[in-house]
């Protein structure tokens, strides 16, 4: 699902979706047939006058009318004043999370088309997931299914959410990293640097390679990170599953290994798919909902 190039729009108006993640957000205006016209990045925290502005310069380089704006989020109501404070009569507001609007991008545009009961999990930073049922969003107002704070080691690390063992404090890049620095596999890092992509990236490329140390360090974390997929899929009752790898990389053999513990728990799945990283399918995804919710507006 790599990003188009700019081309002219098909239709007298553009959808914005915008994806705010940790360190700035993505935006992607799409024409009325789906299909990406443009992208901007910021590589800021993203604010609702920052995000205005991006609006306004996609707005202007199009010359056409904006029909919907949708922003993947975890904090909805921040975003409230956004379409205002770009134009004078401003579109209607979509909000939704982070983990659905990449399955919505991934069921409309990539690996899980044709799936419309489906399941799309992001292994970054944090655990993010995303549920569909009939192409559509399972919960309301287009909100994630809770994966990170899944409880799966009895009396396991202490998570941000106050309980002990959620699976986010074993099964994130960030964990992955922490347990390879025990292991001596990478240099420790300073409580201040946070993480190293350049570790990760390590890690990555040992796991490509089956490296027995590496895939030992991984060993518990993926089996933990596959039953509680596992679990996910089963309660929203999903068939099929596309897995993200924004910052270690999706490679072959980690993918392989993960998806064959899912295949274990979950039996009754069907397609295990490597999907888009990178923010552009939550940004996709996000204009797909802001089209479609123009969609059921008409039809109402």
């Amino acid at each position: 699902m790599a990003a188009p190039q700019p081309k002219t729009a098909q239709a007298l108006g553009i959808l914005i979706g915008i994806d705010v993640h940790a360190t700035g957000a993505a935006l992607v205006a799409i024409d009325a047939s789906g299909q990406v016209v443009d992208v901007r990045q910021l590589w800021q925290p993203a604010e609702v006058a920052s995000l205005a502005q991006a609006c306004r310069v996609l707005k202007a380089r199009w010359s056409e009318p904006v029909l919907g704006v949708a922003v993947a989020c975890a904090d909805p109501a921040q975003w409230l004043d956004l379409p205002l404070l770009f134009a004078p009569a401003g579109p209607q507001l979509q909000t939704l999370g982070r983990g659905t609007a990449r399955a919505l991008a991934e069921e409309q545009r990539g690996a899980l088309r044709g799936c419309p009961d489906c399941l799309s999990v992001t292994i970054g930073l944090t655990l993010c997931a995303g549920a569909l049922r009939g192409g559509r969003p399972l919960l309301p107002g287009g909100s994630d299914p809770e994966l990170a704070h899944l409880p799966v080691v009895d009396g396991g690390p202490r998570c941000s959410c106050g309980q002990r063992g959620c699976l986010q404090t074993v099964a994130t890049e960030f964990a992955w990293q922490r347990r390879a620095e025990d292991a001596g596999l990478v240099a420790p890092l300073d409580a201040a640097n946070g993480q190293d992509p350049a570790a990760l990236s390590k890690l990555g490329a040992r796991a490509a390679r089956g490296d027995a140390a590496t895939m030992a360090v991984l060993a518990e974390p993926l089996e933990q990170l596959a039953r509680g997929i596992a679990i996910l899929a089963s309660a929203v009752g999903v068939h099929d599953l596309a897995l993200q790898w924004p910052g270690s990389g999706a490679n072959d053999n980690l993918h392989q290994q993960l998806a064959a513990r899912i295949r274990h728990w979950w039996p009754g799945g069907r397609a295990i798919a490597a999907g888009q990283t990178g923010p552009l399918g939550s940004a996709w995804g996000a204009a797909l909902w802001a089209q479609q919710a123009l969609g059921d507006r008409h039809k109402s």
